[in-house]
């Protein structure tokens, strides 16, 4: 498979024991010639993930790993400022994507963090027209309207 896209069921080793000479996941990256023969031949994966990496270890976004790294479910290694690139340690994410309860609290920040942003999307629309709709939105926030 030369340019196809590995799907999720490919287990790590078996990109690492050569059955696949080129691996692109998605349109977002792809593993050069050299660097699969390489890993080959260490037989492990690379020490460090990058954010996109990251995510497809645990199988979310690359867009929601700011978001676990905000709710402190994600640690990136070192002190990177806030615009560099972020690397995380493989070691960890193996372990932590085998932990169940750590994947439900992922989850419920991923969840949680797109539900606020959709309300307070949903705040500014209806704040451009008018006040119709917001005691519907502040009773889904769990906010009791005129009392609080």
């Amino acid at each position: 498979m030369r340019w196809g896209k590995v799907p999720w069921s490919v287990p790590w080793g078996t990109l690492l024991q050569g059955r696949v000479s080129k691996v692109k996941i998605g349109h977002l990256a792809e593993m050069r010639d050299d660097q699969h023969r390489f890993l080959v031949l260490v037989g492990r994966p690379p020490a460090r993930l990058t954010s996109e990496q990251a995510a497809w270890v645990i199988n979310c976004q690359p867009h929601d790993v700011p978001v676990l790294v905000a709710a402190r479910l994600l640690r990136p290694l070192g002190d990177p400022q806030p615009n560099s690139v972020k690397y995380f340690a493989t070691v960890e994410l193996l372990d932590l994507a085998n932990n169940r309860v750590w994947l439900g609290k992922v989850t419920n920040a991923v969840s949680r963090h797109w539900k606020e942003k959709n309300l307070r999307k949903a705040d500014r629309i209806s704040g451009e027209q008018g006040t119709a709709g917001r005691h519907e939105l502040a009773f889904d926030r769990g906010i009791q309207p005129g009392l609080n």
